[in-house]
């Protein structure tokens, strides 16, 4: 598990913001990769860090969260404690059953690729969103394409963005696709990352189809508590569909007209037109645009 420029991008982001942190906590512990010109880029930003100026590749990321993000603790939680963790907890079971004095404790959650190896993930993110207070932040970092098998799941934006809803207490500020060279994507001293709109706010499906890894990062708010009464997470395309909505007449006119005339198509000829355009790559136009960092 580790962190990488990406994710101090972000971080980085609220430090310009003002964002208060004191208290936070890691899911696992956290190694941080920086490439040169990454670790000359935050030397510029914070340029009176000991921890900074004295960072090692793959060190423990704590002492640099804590420059970033002027914290004055940082925590770890993990299944056990064979890397020190600061709080024993499995991830599959709720943490409210086992510590509910951890209820709001942390300003800021970051689980930096430990939500893909846990079964239970709607129990994992649930515990995340417990230990966070409010006006708190959760980021997260982990699999999203061409990475089956690192563990037991990808994740999509669409689930980001719904979990992370109003609905369930949060405000997204940033859904992050990361696209690197390297199947260890640490290693890539130049990914590139695009930010990817709400699937909601277009009314269809993101699809993505590459051929590189992909991470997912989740910058996300928490606005209010609610009772705990389980996430409420539904696609938002079937919410749609389900909402009866009816199209106006001139639009669902002209769809009903495009659509029969690609049913009178040949079968192989439907099947590669739906291919050809249900392929976007992450150089989306509005749907995915490239975002950078201060030090990416």
């Amino acid at each position: 598990m580790g962190l990488t420029a990406t994710d101090l991008d972000l971080l980085l982001e609220l430090r310009a913001q003002n964002v208060p942190f004191i208290r936070i906590a890691t899911i696992g512990s956290l190694s941080l990769y920086l490439h040169p010109k990454q670790l000359d880029r935050l030397k510029q930003r914070i340029p009176d860090s000991q921890a900074i100026a004295g960072y090692i590749w793959g060190q423990t990321a704590d002492d640099i969260i804590k420059a970033v993000t002027g914290a004055s603790e940082v925590v770890s939680i993990d299944v056990s404690d064979y890397q020190g963790a600061t709080i024993v907890h499995d991830m599959n079971t709720p943490i409210s059953e086992m510590r509910p004095d951890l209820a709001g404790s942390f300003d800021l959650i970051i689980d930096g690729g430990t939500l893909e190896h846990v079964f239970n993930f709607p129990v994992a993110i649930s515990n995340l969103m417990f230990l966070v207070r409010k006006g708190g932040y959760i980021l997260t970092a982990n699999p999203a394409n061409n990475l089956c098998g690192h563990g037991f799941y990808q994740f999509s934006p669409e689930l980001m963005h719904r979990v992370y809803s109003e609905k369930n207490g949060f405000r997204i500020h940033q859904v992050i696709l990361t696209q690197a060279r390297h199947l260890s994507v640490e290693m890539d001293p130049r990914p590139k990352s695009y930010r990817v709109t709400d699937p909601m706010s277009l009314g269809r499906r993101i699809l993505l189809r590459n051929n590189k890894p992909v991470m997912i990062r989740a910058l996300a708010e928490k606005i209010s508590d609610l009772p705990g009464t389980g996430l409420r997470v539904q696609q938002s395309d079937y919410v749609v569909a389900w909402s009866g909505v009816v199209l106006p007449k001139s639009q669902k006119t002209f769809k009903t007209v495009l659509r029969a005339v690609f049913h009178m198509l040949p079968m192989t000829m439907q099947s590669r037109m739906t291919d050809i355009v249900s392929r976007p790559t992450l150089y989306n136009g509005k749907v995915m645009r490239r975002w950078r960092g201060p030090l990416s």
